[in-house]
């Protein structure tokens, strides 16, 4: 099973930004996918992306004062963009 030790993800409120005619990603999630990108970006190369169905356990070490469910979003989405897990396979 596949672990990565990562910063501390954006939530799922902060991700995305209203221009005034489109919707474009927040530039401090680009921060964050980019510094997660380093961090593990050797683990990923030796793993396989995950086919089936998959248990995603996200622990968040941070004391702050914020909604963690939204948390699990910008990890997920990081690790599909990775190709650690495929886009049709279901989670629970």
């Amino acid at each position: 099973m596949p672990a990565f030790d990562l910063p501390f993800p954006p939530s799922a409120n902060r991700l995305w930004r209203v221009g005034r005619k489109h919707v474009y990603r927040n530039p401090a999630y680009e921060a964050w996918k980019l510094e997660a990108d380093l961090v593990a970006g050797r683990a990923i190369r030796a793993t396989r992306p995950i086919a089936g169905p998959f248990r995603a356990e996200i622990v968040l070490r941070n004391s702050s004062r914020r909604d963690l469910d939204n948390c699990g979003k910008g990890v997920l989405d990081w690790a599909q963009s990775q190709s650690c897990r495929n886009a049709n396979a279901s989670q629970r």
